[in-house]
């Protein structure tokens, strides 16, 4: 089953290359990766991919591509062992011509979660207050347990378990 996929992958990418519309480049550049690339190349081949079809969607003007792609890109980064510093620059800068980019629940999340991360990781955030060791002196992102923005009735005792894992989940804020 995975040779099936790998060469309806290939099939797929070939017939994108035939025509080179930028919208499909994009799209289906990010998809392919997501679905099938990571099977047949390692991450180190995926990150210079995932960034090509980043330019294609940057190009066609796809708003939802290009922020899901700049937060599948960060992340790939991040997998690959590339420099905090440097990735932290991309997710910082990356996006900013995109307006409302943080408010994108897809991408903005994602670019968030790593420059978080990768700050976190170069002791660039608080430590003295446990709840505010993802935030920066740009932004508070609060972590808090999501059994706050549910109805208590919601997470009372005798729950099934899903609603156990629901209650103790770990959020991000943006506030």
């Amino acid at each position: 089953m995975i040779n099936f996929a790998s060469d309806m992958g290939n099939i797929a990418l070939a017939l994108m290359d035939k025509w080179k519309d930028n919208y499909t480049m994009g799209r289906g550049g990010t998809i392919y990766f997501l679905f099938v690339g990571h099977i047949q190349s390692p991450i180190s081949a995926a990150v210079g991919q995932l960034e090509g079809a980043l330019e294609y969607a940057i190009q066609a003007g796809d708003r939802t591509s290009t922020i899901l792609n700049f937060g599948l890109v960060g992340y790939l980064k991040l997998f690959a062992s590339e420099h905090l510093t440097d990735l932290e620059s991309f997710c910082t800068y990356g996006c900013e011509e995109v307006p409302n980019w943080q408010l994108d629940t897809r991408g903005g999340t994602m670019i968030i979660a790593v420059r978080q991360l990768c700050r976190a990781l170069q002791g660039k955030t608080p430590t003295e207050v446990p709840l505010e060791i993802m935030s920066d002196d740009q932004r508070m992102y609060f972590c808090s347990l999501l059994s706050t923005f549910w109805p208590s009735c919601f997470v009372q005792a005798g729950q099934n378990l899903e609603c156990y894992r629901l209650k103790y989940s770990t959020v991000i804020i943006p506030t």
